[in-house]
């Protein structure tokens, strides 16, 4: 057993699908791009599916085993902050069909321009090299342990080495806090798309003082 932080391997990128559907799909984003839809789960596979992938290719992607050896219990995906936003090839090379056929075509709007509010308010507020937190995800059954703390240290922990700034938005104000403590400042609070409410937030290498 171990709970080292390890790099994302391709080799385990169905495991950190997993991870990311069980930790997210039926978060306020989520809530608010589906609207009530039967069998979220499965809705939502295919976008994790091409976000992991897309980290793999050109991110960097962060594991935490569970500590009862039940597989990944953790995962972080971070981007440099010029590939924050995919372009439309790499999300249909990467998996843009199997997205549009598990959501419809309306869903896909509304994740469209979703996504689009967030990336504008994200190129408003941050300039200049820094690295973006894609995702950071824990399964239910090992959350308020710890592992995601321990997990975004680990990140900021190589950011700082680099000098580098991170960037990351959140929709759900309970995770507001756990940035805080780790240097993180809001820097914009705003709904970005009808009623989802988004909290913008930015870490200067060595964090916010």
């Amino acid at each position: 057993m171990t709970d080292d932080v390890l790099p994302l391997e391709p080799s385990r990128s169905e495991e950190a699908v997993q991870v990311l559907i069980d930790s997210f799909a039926r978060y306020a984003f989520w809530n608010h791009v589906l609207q009530g839809a039967p069998d979220p789960d499965r809705r939502v596979l295919p976008v994790y599916r091409m976000m992991v992938r897309y980290c793999v290719e050109y991110g960097h992607g962060s594991v935490l085993e569970a500590p009862d050896d039940a597989g990944l219990a953790a995962v972080a995906l971070w981007l440099p902050g010029d590939r924050a936003d995919p372009s439309f090839w790499n999300e249909l090379r990467l998996g843009g069909l199997s997205i549009l056929a598990a959501l419809g075509p309306g869903t896909v709007v509304r994740l469209v321009k979703v996504s689009g509010a967030m990336a504008r308010v994200h190129e408003q507020l941050v300039s200049g090299p820094h690295s973006y937190l894609w995702a950071l995800g824990v399964v239910p059954s090992h959350q308020g342990q710890g592992l995601g703390g321990r997990l975004l240290q680990a990140g900021l922990r190589r950011l700082d080495n680099e000098q580098t700034a991170a960037y990351l938005e959140t929709n759900e104000p309970r995770n507001v806090p756990l940035y805080e403590r780790n240097g993180f400042a809001v820097s914009d609070v705003r709904m970005v798309h009808g009623s989802l409410k988004q909290w913008s937030m930015i870490r200067p290498p060595g964090g916010a003082r």
